[in-house]
């Protein structure tokens, strides 16, 4: 079975709103971290990411409600289960290929024989990424008004990942 990995890149200033996509080199260092922290787990059947415009479209409608909670989007029921990854960083200090470092990092926290958490820790952000098979992955930036996200003016990141419908609800 196949899972879609679909990415937002959610950044909350308080300017103007205008979206901005990534650049084609920001595209790919997101994938190669990814792809390169995927092919750490030794799945033999785990396809390399790439970009998809569909998933692109279901990440640009969740950050334009500038809803910084895990949640599945409306327009997308029809393609199953979607969970999320979330990141937050100063604008200071944001960088992307740090934010899919730092999931990754939650694995100390995974126990792959229960496939869950262990207690009172929290890995769902190594998880997500981990679980999925798919070939497809999208992220997206954003510059928003979120008045009640961006407060201190932090940069917050929300990856959406096509899950399957059994996957633990305790990750």
């Amino acid at each position: 079975m196949m899972y879609a990995i679909t990415c937002v890149l959610l950044l909350c200033i308080s300017a103007a709103s205008l979206a901005e996509v990534l650049s084609e080199e920001e595209k790919m260092q997101i994938l190669e971290n990814h792809n390169l922290l995927r092919a750490n787990e030794g799945a033999s059947n785990m396809m390399k990411l790439k970009w998809s415009d569909q998933l692109a479209g279901y990440a640009t409608l969740w950050a334009d409600r500038c809803d910084f909670s895990h949640g599945q989007p409306v327009e997308a029921t029809s393609a199953g289960h979607i969970g999320q990854n979330l990141y937050i960083s100063s604008l200071l200090q944001w960088n992307i290929g740090k934010a899919v470092l730092n999931w990754f990092k939650e694995k100390d926290a995974y126990n792959i024989s229960l496939n869950a958490c262990q207690p009172d820790k929290v890995c769902g952000h190594y998880t997500q990424p981990r679980m999925c098979k798919s070939s497809e992955n999208v992220k997206i930036i954003f510059e928003e008004m979120c008045n009640n996200l961006c407060t201190f003016k932090n940069s917050y990141m929300m990856n959406i990942f096509r899950l399957p419908d059994k996957s633990p609800a305790s990750i």
